[in-house]
Parts: C-alpha cells; structure tokens; sequence
C-alpha cells in the first residue's frame, strides 16, 4: 500500500513539473508586467494548494520507506527529496518572491526556467525510482 501511495504522489508530482516547467513558467515571459503580477499572485497561491500536499505526501512516505527498509534506493530517494526541498525553498521561492515585488526582470523569469530544470529531474528521477523500487 506504501508502494501504491509512493506511486502515485512521485506520478502526480511527475506530470506536475513538467506542466510548470514547459508550459507555466515559460508563459511568464509573454505577460505584461501588470498581468505578470496578477497572475502570479493568483498561481502562487493555486499551486501551494496542489502542490503542497503532494510534496508533503511523498516525503512522509519516502521517510516511512527509510524507516521500514533501509535500502540504497530508498536512502537515494531521501537524498533526491531532500535535494528538491533545498532547490524549492532557497532557489525558487526566492525568484517567486522577486516577481511577487515587481522584480520580474528578463533574467529573473529565465533563471526560473533554467534553475527549476533541476527540480524537474529530481522529480523524473523519483518517478523512475518509485517504479523499480
């Protein structure tokens, strides 16, 4: 059952990165500064709804796995999870931030696409671990 859930949290988060990163970010830089702030106060705080749990799910499960069975995979999958929450919280939010205070320069919205390709392939990466695990 542990398995099952682990499943479909890293597939939920899986097709959630890949929506934001080749469709929502990129779009960003098609907005006027005025819609860019709206929006973006507006998917903020949409995503932590969605997003939120999902990440909150899957690292209690990959907690619960490392506690259960202490294998290279799982141990893998913490380190990966781990990664994501230090990419999440001290490289992302600081850029949402910028954008949130009317700071949306050019650099910053695509050092958000560049920087959040690291997230994306954390997330592949549990994905494809999830699955062989």
């Amino acid at each position: 059952m542990l398995e099952l859930a682990r499943n479909l949290s890293d597939c939920s988060l899986l097709i959630l990165i890949w929506i934001v990163q080749l469709t929502i970010y990129p779009s960003f830089q098609f907005m006027s500064t005025d819609q860019l702030i709206q929006w973006h106060a507006k998917y903020t705080e949409r995503m932590a709804w969605i997003a939120g749990p999902l990440i909150l799910l899957q690292t209690t499960i990959v907690s619960m796995q490392i506690v259960k069975e202490t294998s290279a995979l799982h141990i893998l999958s913490g380190c990966i999870v781990t990664a994501t929450w230090i990419l999440t919280y001290f490289v992302s939010i600081p850029l949402h931030r910028k954008i949130s205070g009317n700071r949306a320069s050019s650099f910053v919205l695509k050092k958000l696409v560049d920087t959040n390709w690291y997230r994306t392939i954390c997330w592949s990466i549990l994905f494809v671990i999830g699955w062989i695990n």
